[in-house]
């Protein structure tokens, strides 16, 4: 079990564009804790699904996500999280490759267009 503020190590898939499923997604997944935490969203869609554990999904309008160099910290509303697994916050710690970083880095750009929620800092 995660403890109270959701800090996981994590092995991460991001797609800016993945023509298959027709959305922008970042997929991360703790394999030693078996714990996933994923953001997606299609091209003409107002809202951002977020989903946790296995298929526990909610769709927002918002959350605030920041990214340094090998941190990502997700906060959601108490509403959303309370529809999930009742984690507010998500630090995911991970390590990659500069070119891994740009596709993190698209794909984030991608979910987050129109939205005020994404601060990225990875310098």
């Amino acid at each position: 079990m995660i403890d109270n503020r959701g800090k996981l190590v994590v092995d991460i898939a991001a797609s800016p564009y993945d023509a298959d499923c027709d959305m922008a997604y970042v997929y991360c997944v703790d394999e030693a804790k078996n714990y996933c935490f994923s953001l997606s969203r299609f091209p003409n869609s107002e809202h951002i699904e977020v989903m946790v554990l296995d298929q526990l999904v909610s769709h927002v309008d918002d959350l605030t996500m920041s990214v340094t160099r090998n941190l990502m910290t997700a906060t959601l509303d108490e509403k959303t999280a309370t529809s999930l697994d009742g984690y507010q916050h998500y630090d995911l710690q991970f390590e990659l490759t500069p070119l891994e970083m740009t596709r993190l880095i698209d794909s984030l750009q991608q979910i987050f267009a129109g939205k005020s929620g994404l601060s990225i800092d990875a310098t």
